[in-house]
């Protein structure tokens, strides 16, 4: 279970001011989030939606501990954490999660095995049985004879299902989504969130998504907080849609003929 109790971040900023001698810089608070309070339960697929600049990045980047928080605290895993855990208490928790990124983060000079084994490789697997256990992760995403190729022979999808069975590796009880769609076509989008629901199913985790797209949340979360100026303005169940809608092209002309 993740629960967020009195959650606040600010960020320092600093602004030059035009027109000044030496261009002289002017020092600022901005508040990323404030008194955020929620609870996400154990399996639950759940979603943080808003519009840009409302705190969906800097809120996922708190519940997955790569930032800490200002004040309030996080329970994540019966464990709590807050502006004074140490980074070695954050870290025993990390490792007990994953995250997949927008922009896939693959290193281009390693295979696509060799990038799903690299988890396992920096804790220290032999490298029989981390590759054995990326090959049969390869399978799972219906890229098993993707292997031996790298990362730049890769169509955007195939790349999120390297960057998805990654993430699986490690065994994590969380993964963390920070829009696993927003770069890939329609058909390509459902074909992914249909692996995640898969992914959901096989393996019983907890799953938190950031999407800018309501029909990806409607599709995929149970429930959703909804973020707006830092602060929450709604938590709720989703009201969800059963099939994720594919524009076809001959949608596109007035005549309709393709």
């Amino acid at each position: 279970m993740l629960e967020l109790t009195a959650i606040g971040k600010n960020f320092n900023v600093r602004d030059t001011i035009k027109g000044t001698a030496r261009n002289a810089v002017k020092n600022r608070v901005v508040k990323a989030l404030s008194d955020i309070t929620l609870t996400i339960n154990n399996d639950e697929v759940f979603g943080i939606v808003g519009k840009s600049g409302a705190g969906k990045s800097t809120l996922l980047r708190l519940l997955s501990l790569h930032i800490q928080p200002d004040a309030g605290s996080i329970r994540m895993l019966d464990k709590i954490i807050d502006k004074s855990s140490t980074s070695a208490q954050r870290r025993q928790l990390v490792q007990q999660t994953s995250f997949v990124f927008q922009g896939f983060s693959l290193l281009y000079n390693y295979s696509v095995i060799d990038n799903i084994a690299l988890p396992l490789k920096l804790r220290g697997v032999d490298e029989k049985s981390r590759r054995a256990k990326a090959l049969d992760l390869l399978t799972f995403v219906g890229l098993a004879d993707k292997a031996e190729n790298y990362p730049i022979t890769l169509s955007g999808g195939e790349a999120q299902r390297v960057s998805i069975a990654r993430a699986l590796i490690s065994d994590p009880k969380i993964i963390f989504f920070d829009e696993p769609t927003s770069a890939l076509d329609a058909q390509t989008m459902k074909d992914i969130l249909d692996l995640l629901k898969k992914v959901h199913r096989s393996y019983s985790v907890t799953m938190v998504l950031v999407s800018h797209q309501m029909d990806v949340i409607r599709y995929m979360c149970d429930r959703a907080v909804w973020l707006e100026d830092g602060k929450i303005k709604k938590i709720a169940e989703v009201k969800k849609i059963k099939k994720f809608a594919v524009d076809q092209l001959n949608d596109l002309w007035v005549d309709n003929h393709a």
